[in-house]
């Protein structure tokens, strides 16, 4: 019995957490223009040949994305 639960949850958790990473982080306000900027700075240093510029750039704009992404999740968690 408890092979036949188990597995159902599971896919419930996995298809509700999918669901969470549909779209974009562009829908939070202000973000589409952010991540633009995050772009620019990323491709600026890359053209500058500055690779620790380039790093540095890239690695705060993924961690910005991701902070937002989980506070999506959260959001969408709640109004569940």
């Amino acid at each position: 019995m408890r092979r036949a639960i188990v597995p159902d949850s599971h896919a419930a958790i996995v298809a509700r957490r999918a669901e969470q990473l549909r779209g974009t982080t562009f829908a939070w306000p202000g973000r589409a223009k952010q991540a633009l900027a995050e772009h620019r700075t990323v491709v600026k240093a890359i053209e500058r040949q500055d690779a620790p510029a380039a790093e540095k750039a890239a690695r705060s704009h993924v961690h910005t994305a991701l902070r937002l992404r989980l506070l999506m999740m959260r959001a969408a968690t709640k109004a569940a």
